[in-house]
């Protein structure tokens, strides 16, 4: 029996100890670095949206305002310090809010709550491979964030790594053999989701049924399209599969209506903390994406 530890609490320290580490890796500058370019756009659009939200809804003008300073100041943490412990000039707070206002202008429109949530939703996704990969957790969380208050979930494609491709974009084969396992333990994950949901749906009442259902479909789809990409990305191994049980420490023991809903529900956050773990952690573009994207459809499912 596989054991399936509660990782909402350690997934958010694994996250933190990332960031930890790429201040680390970014203090070490040169004489001028450049504000990230990638970064810079999706601070314009949180800018953007903050601007055109404030008189339509005021909860999510207030968060896109938070995502467009917390990307402001991973620009500048990503700048690192000169000698004097002090910010380069070129990433000063008036170099950086002027790039970010200045690419704002060229956005501004009227939006509707959804349109505006969804719109940069799709933004970051679209923006995950070029984003610098300590900044994943970040943008992830941010993605999440977005799909509840409204926006619709990005749809991921086929999860193909192809390693030829990815090695002729720049992936190296290290960085490829760490997706691999990402996209074993990702199996791993799915697994025990299906089983646990299993477990829950037969003490579900039938108010939650249909919901608890609909999550066991949504799972096996993640396995379909794990195992298709397995397949196809790395034909020489033989594929994960489930164990014959698993036991879920941590989480509220399903035997009766209160106990399957909370089950569920630990269990769907878990999945979104899960997908945001491995995308902090991803290497080539398209499991970066992939991770992303599911990140965010697990976040609409709570």
């Amino acid at each position: 029996m596989r054991e399936v530890i509660f990782l909402q609490r350690s997934t958010t320290s694994a996250i933190s100890a990332i960031c930890l580490l790429g201040c680390v890796v970014a203090c070490d500058i040169s004489p001028s670095p450049d504000p990230n370019a990638t970064l810079i756009d999706l601070a314009a659009i949180a800018h953007n949206d903050a601007a055109v939200l404030q008189s339509k809804n005021s909860a999510l003008a207030q968060q896109r305002h938070a995502d467009s300073e917390e990307l402001i100041s991973e620009i500048q943490r990503l700048c690192g310090t000169n000698s004097e412990g002090k910010l380069p000039e070129s990433c000063s707070n008036e170099i950086v809010q002027g790039a970010v206002d200045k690419q704002a202008v060229s956005l501004k429109e009227t939006v509707t709550e959804s349109d505006a949530a969804t719109r940069s939703a799709q933004a970051i996704v679209s923006a995950i491979d070029s984003a610098p990969s300590e900044s994943l957790g970040l943008l992830g969380q941010q993605l999440v964030d977005l799909v509840r208050a409204g926006a619709a979930a990005p749809q991921s494609g086929i999860a193909q790594l192809n390693p030829r491709n990815e090695i002729n974009k720049g992936t190296s084969k290290d960085d490829l053999i760490h997706d691999r396992e990402s996209l074993k333990k990702a199996l791993d994950w799915e697994y025990s989701a299906i089983y646990g949901l299993g477990v829950a749906l037969a003490h579900s009442p039938a108010g939650t049924r249909t919901a608890v259902s609909d999550a066991i479909t949504a799972h096996r789809d993640r396995v379909e399209l794990l195992e298709s990409s397995f397949a196809e990305s790395f034909p020489n191994e033989t594929i994960p599969r489930p164990e014959a049980a698993y036991e879920f420490s941590g989480y509220p023991e399903p035997h009766d209506a209160q106990s399957s809903r909370a089950f569920f529900d630990s269990l769907e956050a878990d999945s979104a903390a899960w997908w945001l773990h491995a995308l902090s952690e991803s290497h080539s573009a398209t499991w970066r994406a992939l991770c992303a994207s599911l990140a965010a459809q697990s976040a609409a499912r709570r």
